[in-house]
């Protein structure tokens, strides 16, 4: 039985009260695989907004976005080698387009201009490796490791922004929502890729990706706050600062008037 045939009579057995275990989870698993790719179009999109209403990538680890783009790529090319239906892996491939715009995002609002010269290096990187799957150099354990770097990638990414955010005190125009929707994502994933594929090594990757988005998650909430709870405190330094400098340049005013006055004094006492 076909996938299209076997939907069809799980749903048919499903409105005619018909209901099986088996049936019940393969359409969980269904509507949930197309909710992910539908939704995969808001995964980036909060910041990307942030980037475009900021005009600026403070708080951003280029080398992570570097790292989790070459993770998506993996995620979209090794299923689709694999032959596994777009459904269980087309978010990957829609946050792959999203992660290119924010690569070329940064790459225009760096002001200095200091990552022009690696981020050259990176697209080619990128365009040489496509290049070698497209011509099918890649053997069958090659796929299996391309399937594990994208584990291992989008680890290493999310910890060189975890790393950045700790040492800077700030998670820049990174977004809460983005984070939130890729845990739903990860656990949705996680139950489909068991149901759907069995596939150990790209559920394995769901879990981690689960946990260390949860971090990033909770490090926006903390530094966020942190920020919002200097600014009075802030705006309190720089009325002190203002009292200050108006009474100093008071005091210039009257050493200046006391001078005038000297003068004046030594002047008629000199005419008398």
């Amino acid at each position: 039985m076909s996938e299209f045939d076997k939907f069809f009579v799980c749903v048919k057995k499903t409105l005619t009260f018909h209901l099986e275990k088996e049936c019940l989870t393969y359409l969980l698993s269904k509507g949930l695989s197309v909710g992910m790719v539908l939704f995969s179009f808001t995964s980036k999109l909060p910041q990307i907004l942030n980037m475009y209403k900021s005009k600026e990538i403070k708080g951003l680890s280029y080398l992570s976005i570097y790292l989790d783009i070459l993770s998506f790529l993996c995620s979209s090319l090794y299923p689709f080698h694999k032959g596994y239906s777009f459904l269980t892996y087309g978010e990957s491939v829609i946050i792959l387009i999203e992660n290119f715009f924010i690569f070329f995002m940064a790459w225009n609002y760096d002001i200095n201009q200091s990552s022009d010269r690696q981020n050259m290096s990176f697209s080619l990187i990128v365009c040489s490796f496509l290049f070698i799957c497209y011509k099918g150099v890649l053997d069958e354990n090659h796929w299996n490791i391309v399937g594990r770097t994208s584990t291992i990638l989008s680890v290493g990414s999310k910890i060189t922004q975890i790393i950045k955010s700790y040492r800077d005190k700030s998670t820049g125009p990174l977004s809460s929502i983005t984070f939130l929707l890729n845990m739903f994502g990860n656990i949705a994933r996680i139950f489909t890729t068991i149901k759907e594929t069995k596939d150990f090594i790209m559920a394995s990757g769901f879990i981690i990706s689960f946990v260390l988005n949860l971090i990033i998650f909770l490090q926006i909430i903390y530094y966020n706050r942190s920020q919002k709870v200097e600014k009075p405190e802030e705006a309190k330094d720089k009325v002190e600062e203002k009292v200050k400098e108006d009474k100093e340049e008071k005091e210039k005013e009257d050493k200046k008037e006391e001078k005038t006055k000297d003068n004046k004094k030594s002047k008629k006492k000199k005419k008398d």
